[in-house]
């Protein structure tokens, strides 16, 4: 694309006209910003990540606008926030206020407050509101004195190497505990307590799920958290089952049996460190703690040997066991990742899209088919199939070409739940 100016605008344009063009530019791009964030929200109400395949909506920002991690988060709770602030969302809206300044004053401004917020920030950059919400809480006004205990401390730290490969670690630890992102000031808090309570050294080798689980007949699964028994979905059991640490029964007579590990602990550093923590998934940015999955299932026959072994995110991990992502192939000869209508992942879709092939993938495995029987069945029939192919369409073409005596293509009027 060539240049939006004219040939000869060196000498004709004036700092004046300039000027104007930028700054209508500016408020055209505060415009954007704010349909950006309200079509985000929507996408992830949607979960839209679900069409291409992707694991979550982080990495559909990460692929789709080259966020950085905590992008998509960011601008989710602006957006959120924004739908309780009407007079701040209609300045966004209208482009006078900035992402920076909008982002700011989400921290801080009410319903009751907000108006007189937009008024105390007016002509002032985002750094600048930065310090003036400094110290305040939800409800306060821009005159009310900032409490001092709130007003944070910027500390600047020059760390070696290694010591800053362990601040990362313990970063990372934190996010996977709070199932969420963390602050500055919480995960120091968390890492200051466990050193002066002596517990600084982290358990190497532990798996990730540490589960009570119970299968019940009328409940169906589930798993005590937080003093509740959680109802939770059959992918959830396979990633427990897959790679968790198993307490056994805790409702029977007797005494409790020792835990047991899925995968042992030696086995499990071998596989994190060759994956130098991070997930295997070829975009993946995320290197929390790693979940490992058996590429070829331990109900298929596979085993805990490293070859068989990757390293994957909880998300990516979830989207494996869900049939959203397709992970084959050994250690030695190099993982093959694919979404589930055969792409490589990350690339542009091609005929039925992930989420209708994922839903067939799921099909099958509630007419009890194998996960490794399903993704085959899928696999013989995709080259027959159009863009245009439903779910039903792909069920009954799967259907015809399993290897089993007796499948008839109308034996099975699967329905999508809802």
């Amino acid at each position: 694309m060539g240049s939006v100016l004219p040939e000869d605008a060196g000498s004709t344009l004036t700092a004046e006209a300039v000027d104007a063009v930028l700054r209508r530019m500016a408020r055209a791009r505060n415009q954007h910003d704010h349909a950006l964030l309200e079509w985000l929200l929507r996408g992830d109400e949607l979960q839209v990540e679900r069409l291409h395949g992707y694991a979550s909506m982080r990495e559909y920002g990460a692929r789709v606008f080259g966020f950085g991690p905590r992008g998509v988060e960011d601008r989710l709770r602006v957006a959120r926030a924004l739908r309780q602030l009407p007079r701040l969302n209609r300045a966004f809206a209208e482009g006078d206020v900035v992402y920076t300044v909008v982002r700011e004053l989400c921290r801080v401004a009410t319903p009751e407050t907000e108006a007189e917020w937009l008024a105390s920030v007016e002509g002032k950059t985002g750094s600048e509101v930065q310090r003036e919400v400094a110290g305040r809480q939800p409800g306060d006004l821009p005159t009310d004195e900032p409490e001092p205990a709130l007003v944070p401390h910027r500390v600047t730290l020059e760390l070696l190497p290694d010591a800053y490969a362990l601040l990362l670690a313990a970063r990372e630890r934190a996010v996977i505990s709070a199932g969420a992102s963390v602050d500055d000031s919480t995960f120091v808090t968390h890492a200051m307590l466990a050193y002066l309570s002596g517990d600084g050294e982290g358990e190497s080798g532990r798996a990730p799920y540490q589960i009570a689980l119970t299968i019940d007949a009328h409940r169906g699964a589930v798993i005590d958290a937080a003093g509740e028994s959680v109802p939770v979905d059959d992918v959830t059991v396979a990633m427990a089952c897959c790679d968790g640490e198993h307490v056994g029964v805790v409702d029977g007579e007797g005494p409790a049996k020792r835990a047991s590990k899925t995968i042992p602990p030696k086995t499990r550093r071998q596989v994190e460190r060759r994956q130098h923590h991070r997930c295997a998934v070829p975009g993946c940015s995320n290197s929390a703690y790693l979940h490992l999955h058996h590429v070829r299932h331990r109900s298929e026959g596979g085993d805990h040997h490293p070859e068989n072994l990757v390293g994957l995110c909880s998300a990516h991990h979830r989207a494996a066991h869900a049939g959203a992502l397709d992970v084959s192939g050994r250690f030695s000869e190099g993982f093959v990742y694919r979404h589930a209508d055969g792409r490589p992942y990350g690339s542009p879709i091609e005929g039925p899209g992930a989420s209708v092939m994922r839903d067939a993938h799921q099909a099958l495995r509630s007419m009890s088919w194998s996960e490794r029987e399903a993704r085959a069945m899928l696999e013989r029939v995709r080259g027959e199939l159009g863009p245009e192919a439903d779910l039903m369409e792909i069920v009954r073409l799967a259907l015809k070409s399993a290897p089993v005596a007796g499948v008839r293509e109308d034996v099975v009027p699967y329905q999508r739940c809802a």
